[in-house]
This record gives structure tokens, sequence and C-alpha cells, in this order.
């Protein structure tokens, strides 16, 4: 494990959430939780001006109530591209790139983090210096030869990390290992298979992405990805949730599950376009709600279905109705915070101002 040196990170969170193991409404599963606390603060990322480099991403944090919003790191040459925070402890988890400018967005358009993360560390509060527990760059720590790493994700507990992340000639698989870097292991070989955007359930399952084909298959088959929940630690246990009809005509493609509280629902992104090769990483054009049962019951897109006008990002959840997510705002050139009530019209969205001047965006959202 080595540290990034030097790096001038002025990082102060207090994560105020622990793990909560009561039982929930959904079959009593440990880990659930139906009436999870009330959050008061947003953390996100955004590329507005005032850091030490133009255009990078930091972590920031807003107050829900007064809406102050406090910058929390300005790492020199370093941008951040994803974060997820501990639940336990006074911390979070990055995924990170030092490539020139990274403000480049999916769609090769200033708007969004490029895909190039190098970096997996973890910032703590009053310690200044990340620890690296993944480092892709020449000379870095990389003990696996992985030539990506994708969105790494706490676990309930605090005590683990699963990513995403590829090796030479094979697609990204999931793999785990502890909090401080220690027993790093594939969870489920499938090196022809694309397995990306993980994300722990409550009950410390792993929600993520796989995709129905494999080899080469996948690029001419960009539709055929679905939502599957498995458990880490018993890798037979994996269960496909989104199975549900296609649209005659469309392509839809998921991405970023996110499971709820109460480990009923789970959200994601769904691209409802036909996707072609020049195009594979286009901005999403809805989210979606559906239950965890197995069986997709109850499935809706949400805000504004399938209007390709209505770009939204990866979707968090706030309690077990009320979904933080961002869109891009065509007023604003810039992607801006939104939280809305799966129960509500889907029209009933409320755009969160927290400071991002014309041009630049805020992305990423989680309430703690």
């Amino acid at each position: 494990m080595k540290t990034i040196n030097p790096l001038n990170c002025y990082f102060a969170l207090i994560f105020l959430l622990s793990v909560s193991f009561l039982s929930s409404a959904h079959a009593g599963v440990i880990g659930c939780n139906a009436n999870p606390e009330k959050k008061t603060k947003i953390l996100f990322l955004s590329n507005r001006p005032g850091g030490k480099q133009r255009k990078n991403w930091d972590l920031y944090e807003t107050d829900i109530a007064s809406r102050q919003t406090t910058r929390l790191t300005d790492i020199p040459g370093t941008s951040i591209r994803w974060f997820d925070k501990d639940p336990t402890r006074q911390r979070v988890v990055i995924a990170a790139s030092t490539r020139g400018n990274l403000a480049i967005g999916p769609s090769g358009k200033d708007g969004g983090p490029a895909d190039a993360e190098e970096i997996i560390a973890i910032l703590e509060r009053g310690n200044k210096t990340p620890n690296i527990l993944v480092d892709l760059r020449p000379n870095g720590f990389n003990p696996k030869k992985f030539t990506s790493v994708w969105h790494p994700t706490f676990s309930p507990d605090g005590q683990r990390i699963v990513f995403s992340a590829s090796k030479q000639r094979e697609s990204n698989n999931l793999w785990i290992m502890n909090q401080d870097g220690s027993q790093l292991r594939r969870i489920f070989a499938e090196p022809n298979r694309t397995q990306n955007d993980p994300r722990f359930a409550p009950n410390g399952k792993i929600a993520y992405i796989r995709h129905d084909k494999t080899g080469l298959q996948q690029l001419s088959n960009r539709d055929l990805f679905d939502v599957w929940l498995i458990d880490p630690d018993n890798p037979r246990d994996n269960q496909r949730l989104s199975n549900e009809p296609r649209i005659p005509g469309v392509s839809l493609t998921e991405f970023d599950p996110a499971i709820s509280p109460d480990c009923r629902h789970v959200a994601m992104i769904r691209a409802a376009e036909p996707i072609g090769l020049k195009s594979l990483w286009r901005p999403f054009s809805a989210n979606a709600i559906m239950s965890t049962n197995g069986q997709a019951s109850g499935f809706r897109l949400m805000q504004s279905g399938l209007n390709p006008g209505r770009s939204h990002g990866v979707p968090t959840w706030i309690d077990n109705e009320t979904i933080l997510s961002y869109r891009r705002e065509r007023k604003v050139k810039g992607w801006r915070i939104i939280v809305y009530n799966i129960t509500d019209d889907d029209r009933d969205v409320t755009v969160l101002n927290l400071g991002a001047p014309y041009g630049h965006s805020d992305l990423s959202p989680i309430a703690y």
C-alpha cells in the first residue's frame, strides 16, 4: 500500500450515520432498514472554479437545511471520478485520476469526469494524505495487474470495498478487498463477460450490471446489460433482477443500480435510445425503479420517461421513497443535483442550486 506524496488534501467530514441492523418490512432481512435516520448533509462532486487546478473534480459538502456548501478536497493534479462514504467512519473511498484535463463527459463533451480512473484510495478525516489501495500508474501498487478500475464502494459495515476492474485481454469483473487493501480477490470469474457498477445493498449483497453476451458480442449487443444481485461470499447466490419485457424498437441499457434502505426497490439508469459503437457511453435518458423480488415487478420509468432531452445521472437514496440524482440542465449548460419522490408525479422534481456557476456541474450526490 502506498500514499500519494505530496498531496494537499484538506479533508474534513463528519459522518453521522452508523450501520443499522434493524429488521425491515422486507422479509425481516438483517441490515435492511424500514425507518432510516433523517439525512442532514449531501456529499457530491463538482468542477466549479476556485481550486488549485482548473476544472478538477473535487468533493463538496452541503448542509441540506441551510444549503451552505463547503469544498472538502483540493488535490493538485488529481481529479476524483467516483466516491462512496463509509457508513460507520469519518472517511470516503475514491476513484481518481491524474491524467490531464478531466472535465470531459461520457460523450466527449465538457460536463462530467472522464472515464480514466487510475487510483483507489481512502480519504480519512484529519489526514491530509490519502491511503492508496490500488494504483494503475507506472510503478504504482497494482498487485493484480489491473488495466482499469471502476466504482469502489464500501460495505455497510465499512470493512470491505467492492469495485469493478479489468485485466489484460479481459472484461471488467467484480473484485472485493478488505478496507486496508488486503485479501483482494475476484468474486465471480467471468473474464469474457462484463460485470460493472457494483454497489453494496444494505443487507451486504452487491447490486451490479452484467452483460448477457460474452466476448465481442457485447459490442454488438449494447442493450443487454441487466441488474443482478450477488452474495460476495457465496457467488452461486447470483440473482437476476431486471428481466422485464423490453420496449419494442428501443435499445435499453441499464447502469448504476442502487438498493433502497429497506431492500425493497432498486433504482438505476436506463439508456433508452439506440446506441451505436461511436457513442458507447452516451448520456442516459431516464431513471427507473423496480422491486427486488426477482421478478422485476412494478417496473416503471421515471422523470420524463424516454425523453432524450432529460438526461439523468447516478441515483442514490435519501430514504425509502426519495431519490437523489443529477440532470443535464440546458439553461445553465451543466448538470444539477435533483431530488424527487418515487410515489409522486414524475414531473415533481426539485433542482438543488448548490452554487455551481453557469457552465459547471454538480454530480453524484450522496445524502448522510
